[in-house]
C-alpha cells in the first residue's frame, strides 16, 4: 500500500530514474490522460493495475495497457472499491503496482514496451518510467498473456 510520497522515495532510494508528470485535474480515460497531460503521454504507453480477487480469497494485481480490458469473469473478480482502497490505500484510478504488496501479473504487451505512464498513487499525477527500472522494484511479478 503506497501513496505518491511513498512511491516517489522509494524509487529515489533505489536509484530509479522516473518523470513526475502533472494533471491539472483527475482523469477517468486513456483519452483524459492524453488531453490532461497536454499531449506528453502517449496513448500506447498508459498501462493500468487492476486489483482481482482470486478463487481462494487473495488479492493480485493486473497490469494491462489502458485500453485493453479483461474477460468478464475476470471482471466480476475486480476488487470493490473498498478493497481497493484498503489494500492500495488510493482510490480506483489512482492504484500504481510499486510497493503494493500483493503478486502483479503483466500482459505481455505491457512486457513489449520500453516505457509506461501509470497511476502514481494521486489522481493528479502520473508516473513515467522505463518498463526496465519498474520491473527491477516489483517484487513479485510474472509476465504472462492475460485473457483478453
Amino acid at each position: 500500500m503506497a501513496k505518491f510520497d511513498e512511491i516517489e522515495n522509494y524509487l529515489k532510494q533505489k536509484g530509479v530514474e522516473y518523470k513526475v508528470i502533472d494533471l491539472p485535474d483527475t482523469a477517468v480515460s486513456v483519452e483524459d490522460v492524453v488531453r490532461l497531460s497536454g499531449g506528453q503521454v502517449k496513448e500506447e504507453e498508459i498501462i493500468k493495475t487492476l486489483i482481482v480477487k482470486t478463487k481462494t480469497g487473495d488479492f493480485v494485481g493486473r497490469i494491462l495497457q489502458g485500453k485493453d480490458r479483461l474477460k468478464r469473469e475476470v471482471m466480476d473478480r475486480l476488487a470493490t472499491k473498498e478493497e481497493v482502497l484498503q489494500i492500495a490505500g488510493v482510490e480506483v484510478g489512482a492504484v500504481c503496482p510499486i510497493l503494493l504488496g500483493i503478486p502483479m501479473i503483466i500482459d505481455k504487451k505491457v512486457a513489449n514496451l520500453a516505457r509506461v505512464n501509470m497511476g502514481s498513487g494521486d489522481h493528479l499525477k502520473g508516473l513515467e518510467i522505463n518498463l526496465p527500472d519498474l520491473l527491477k522494484v516489483l517484487d513479485d511479478f510474472r509476465i504472462e498473456e492475460i485473457s483478453l
